[in-house]
C-alpha cells in the first residue's frame, strides 16, 4: 500500500472518529492459498494529467460534459477541473452563508443535481448538473448538532433512490469525560435522515480508548493507540443501492441488494504478507499526519459552533505487539459497471498501488496495477481517475482509459 493510500485510510478513521465526537483512529492469519491465475494489467501513460496541483483530493464526480468536480480535504475547497482547457475553477467558497461550505466531505450524483455534503455544518450544498451552486439544505432539523452526528454517524453514500448510507457506532457521553465508543460499527440506510434507519451490515473494530491527562483550562494531553494493520472490513455503495462488503478475516465479499437481501461471494485467495520495519515507519508517519489533520478539523468544528477548543497535545502510542502480517486489503471502491475495486496490500515498494477487480457477486476477474506514485481516486465514463504524488507532496489529477 502506498503512503498516500495509508494516509487516506488513517485520515478516514480520524474523520469518522471526530464525527462521533472523539479523536480516535480507526491480520488476517490464515492458510496461504495459491494465487488465483488472473491477468494483471499495468496502466502506463495517462490519457491526460491536469497541470493544476491539489494538496489532498479525497473524492470526485465526473460531470456529464467530462469536467470533474473534485474535493480537496486539506484545503477544504471544491474545484471543477477541465482537462480540455487545463483550467481549475473554484466552486463557491468557504463560509457559513448561502451557497457556501466549510468542509466538502462527499460528492454524490442526484440525477438532475449534485449533492455535496458539508460535514462541519451538517448540511448539503446543492449544485446543478453543471456544478453551479443552487442552495443549501440542512441534513437534519436545526437543533443539537452533536446529537445529530451521534445518531447519523458519518454519511458516506447516496443511492439513485435518494437514500443515504452512514457508518454509525454506539457512543456513550458523560459530561467531563471523553466519549466511550462501541467496537461495533453499523452500516445504516436512511430513507429519511429524520426517520428510522435500517442496519444492513456490521463490523467490529477494536479501538482502544485514548489516554487523556490534564484539563480543558490548562491543556489536554491525549495519547492515541495506533491501529495500523489491524483487520478491518470495508464496504462500498453502488448507485443501484447494492452494497458490497469485503471481510478482512479471510477475504470473502458479501453483496447486499437494494431490498436488503444478502449473498456471500467466494473467498479471494491471497498470501499474507509480513509487516516489515519499513511498513511500521510508514504507518507511524501517516498516523501522525492524520492526527494533526484531525486536530485542525476539531478546531474548525469548535469554532463553527461558537466554542473555544482547549489546547491539545496529541501523541501516538504504538501497539505493544505489532501484527505479524498485513490484512489482505486496505479499502474498496465501487465502479459504475458494478465491479468492486479492492486496494491490495502488496509486497515490495510502497509507491505502487495494486487493485483486485471483483465481478458482481465477488469473483476475482483481474488485477490492475497503477504507475509509481499513483493511486485510484474515482471513475468516469470509460475512464478512471488517479492521483500522482510528486517529490513536493503535491497531487496531480490524471485520467486513464478504463482497462
Amino acid at each position: 500500500m502506498t503512503r498516500h493510500a495509508m494516509t487516506r485510510l488513517l485520515w478516514g478513521r480520524v474523520f469518522k472518529g471526530i464525527a462521533t465526537g472523539s479523536w480516535l483512529l480507526a491480520t488476517a492469519v490464515c492458510s496461504p492459498l495459491c494465487a488465483q491465475q488472473v491477468t494483471t494489467t499495468t496502466l502506463k501513460a495517462p490519457l491526460a494529467e491536469h497541470p493544476e496541483p491539489l494538496t489532498q483530493p479525497t473524492t470526485l464526480l465526473e460531470l456529464r460534459d467530462g469536467r470533474v468536480l473534485v474535493a480537496d480535504s486539506k484545503d477544504r475547497l471544491l474545484f471543477i477541473y477541465d482537462f480540455a482547457k487545463e483550467t481549475a475553477t473554484q466552486v463557491s467558497r468557504q463560509g457559513s452563508g448561502p451557497l457556501e461550505y466549510q468542509l466538502p466531505s462527499g460528492i454524490f450524483d442526484a440525477g438532475d443535481s449534485i449533492i455535496v455534503l458539508d460535514f462541519l455544518q451538517q448540511r448539503m450544498l446543492i449544485l446543478d448538473d453543471k456544478g453551479g451552486p443552487l442552495r443549501t439544505h440542512r441534513l437534519v432539523p436545526a437543533g443539537d448538532a452533536t446529537a445529530a452526528i451521534i445518531k447519523l454517524g458519518a454519511i458516506f453514500g447516496l443511492d439513485a433512490r435518494g437514500r443515504f448510507y452512514s457508518e454509525s457506532r454506539g457512543l456513550t457521553m458523560v459530561q467531563g469525560k471523553l466519549p466511550t465508543v462501541s467496537d461495533t460499527v453499523a452500516l445504516v440506510r436512511w430513507a429519511s435522515l429524520g426517520g428510522r434507519g435500517d442496519t444492513l451490515a456490521v463490523r467490529v473494530e477494536h479501538t482502544p480508548p485514548p489516554k487523556m491527562s490534564g484539563n480543558p483550562t490548562d491543556g489536554l494531553n491525549i495519547k492515541l493507540s495506533m491501529t495500523a494493520f489491524e483487520l478491518r472490513d470495508s464496504w462500498a455503495l453502488f448507485p443501484s443501492g447494492v452494497v458490497a462488503v469485503a471481510r478482512a478475516s479471510d477475504y470473502p465479499t458479501e453483496w447486499i441488494d437494494a431490498a436488503g437481501r444478502k449473498k456471500v461471494g467466494p473467498r479471494v485467495a491471497y498470501t499474507p504478507l509480513t509487516v516489515t520495519e519499513a511498513d511500521k515507519a510508514l504507518a507511524r508517519k501517516a498516523t501522525r499526519e492524520a492526527a494533526e489533520q484531525g486536530l485542525k478539523l476539531g478546531a474548525s468544528m469548535a469554532a463553527g459552533s461558537g466554542q473555544k477548543m482547549p489546547r491539545i497535545k496529541m501523541d501516538v502510542e504504538e501497539p505493544a505487539a505489532w501484527p505479524k502480517v498485513k490484512p489482505p486489503f486496505a479499502g474498496v471502491r465501487a465502479a459504475p459497471d458494478g465491479r468492486l475495486w479492492v486496494t491490495r496490500m502488496i509486497a515490495g515498494a510502497s509507491d505502487i498501488a495494486e487493485y483486485d477487480v471483483l465481478a458482481p457477486g465477488g469473483k476475482l476477474e483481474r488485477k490492475v496495477r497503477l504507475p509509481k506514485d499513483v493511486t485510484l481516486l474515482g471513475f468516469g465514463k470509460g475512464v478512471l481517475y488517479g492521483v500522482r504524488k510528486d517529490e513536493d507532496d503535491l497531487r496531480y489529477l490524471q485520467r486513464y482509459r478504463a482497462p
